[in-house]
């Protein structure tokens, strides 16, 4: 799966959209999935925009940010075409994007999962420093 691309296009959102305070980024190992969440403290996903989010060519808020409003919605395949999903939940001035992938763990695989885990958490390791460095 194209997990860097993935992450880059939720964090890159969320450091869009969010002007003040801050953006967190997780990976957790939930039995056979491994599941990035990034939140943010930006403006929020109205509950009416959210079955929007994922659309072509769809930008909330007037396209006031730029971007193509691609991003979010080329993430979607990219994680569904692996059998994952990824899903939205907000609140004024909170949102929280999840992705989660998952496999069919047979024995040649299980260390194929281990490995994404570790990248993951390397690639989210290194957007936080770049982050942390460009703060």
């Amino acid at each position: 799966m194209r997990l860097k691309q993935v992450i880059l296009n939720l964090v890159s959102n969320a450091i869009k959209f969010t002007d003040r305070g801050e953006v967190e980024i997780r990976v957790e190992s939930r039995g056979t999935s491994i599941v990035v969440s990034v939140r943010d403290t930006g403006c929020g996903i109205r509950k009416e925009d959210q079955s929007k989010l994922f659309e072509d060519f769809r930008q909330l808020g007037g396209g006031l940010k730029g971007g193509t409003g691609l991003g979010l919605a080329i993430s979607k395949r990219l994680v569904e075409l692996h059998g994952g999903e990824i899903w939205v939940e907000s609140r004024v001035r909170d949102a929280l994007l999840h992705f989660r992938y998952r496999q069919k763990l047979e024995e040649e695989q299980r260390f194929r999962l281990n490995r994404k885990r570790t990248q993951a958490r390397d690639i989210c390791a290194r957007i936080q420093l770049s982050l942390m460095v460009h703060a």
